[in-house]
């Protein structure tokens, strides 16, 4: 069972009394920016879904992460879970165990059972490529040999007035050096006195980054795009299953009123066995679109489609 809500007390109460009315369900979950059910987005809401599987087993690991012993808890946390059927592996964080620092991993362990993912933006972007000459960690202080800061807000004209508030609409694509994978990354905060931008992921030194955009009518069809990319994989899935969508409270805040255009954008283009279920998050995981390792994503809808 799954369990999405806004953070207020009505719904942490309710919270607790979930274990009660179903007790022999393994339950997780996590605290959003707003809940997706169907077709529709609640801000002030809790969002249940019950799974059955026929022939799949589940098994819940949680552990309070610390940042000083991040792989170690890693290693740890796998070992627990490692299985010879171990199929797929569900990370969610600040779920039902409410502590902070809190991280959840669902393991589903069966022969059967069929993931697919797509992972998409929507966001254009504009001016050269550059190299990332100076980062350290998620601190970029250099593209080309020149001040970030400096370069970024060249680019942005009347809105650098509004920073950092503003930077949710002007995110960089980054491109990992060795591997080439690109992702999303939005820029948290200006420290003047370090002369650097933060980012929500780290910054691969000699890797490239790319200044982006909203665009309002792609970011919506962004959404159904990574709909569409997932359409070609259903027939591995049969006509019915679930859909976990996780977008991020930056698009969000970007589309303001017309958040709702890129859940319909989804909902259509998938079959109507699905059903959707999900919410809006401060980041998302999710291998790029032609996989491999599961990157850290901002601004960015996430798909993941499951069936037996």
């Amino acid at each position: 069972m799954t369990v999405f809500f806004s953070l207020d007390e009505r719904n942490c109460n309710e919270l607790k009394r979930l274990k009660d009315y179903f007790p022999n369900a393994k339950i997780v979950g996590c605290s959003s920016a707003g809940d997706i059910t169907a077709d529709q987005l609640f801000d002030d809401a809790m969002v249940i879904t019950a799974f059955s599987f026929s022939n799949t087993r589940v098994a819940i690991y949680s552990d309070a992460l610390q940042e000083t012993a991040m792989s170690e808890f890693c290693e740890f946390a796998a070992s627990a879970l490692q299985k010879p059927d171990l199929k797929w592996l569900l990370v969610i964080s600040d779920g039902h165990v409410l502590e902070e620092g809190a991280v959840i991993l669902c393991a589903f362990y069966s022969e059967t059972l069929k993931v697919s993912y797509a992972c998409v933006g929507g966001w254009d972007p504009f001016g050269p490529k550059r190299e990332i000459t100076q980062a350290k960690g998620n601190c970029l202080y250099a593209l080309d040999g020149e001040p970030a800061i400096t370069l970024y807000k060249q680019y942005l004209g009347p809105y650098a007035n509004d920073l950092p508030a503003s930077a949710l609409r002007f995110p960089l694509q980054v491109t990992h050096p060795e591997t080439g994978l690109t992702m999303i990354s939005t820029i948290l905060d200006i420290d003047y006195e370090d002369n650097s931008m933060v980012f929500a992921g780290d910054m691969p030194h000699q890797g490239y980054a790319q200044l982006m955009k909203a665009n309002f009518d792609r970011l919506a069809d962004g959404a159904g795009a990574g709909a569409a990319l997932m359409k070609s994989l259903e027939s591995a899935h049969g006509d019915s299953g679930v859909a976990l969508l996780i977008s991020c409270v930056g698009r969000k805040l970007v589309l303001g009123p017309r958040v709702e255009e890129e859940i319909e954008a989804l909902i259509t283009k998938l079959s109507s066995g699905f059903k959707c279920m999900g919410f809006y998050s401060y980041g998302e995981l999710a291998p790029d679109d032609h996989g491999g390792p599961c990157l850290l994503h901002n601004q960015t809808m996430t798909v993941t489609l499951v069936s037996e």
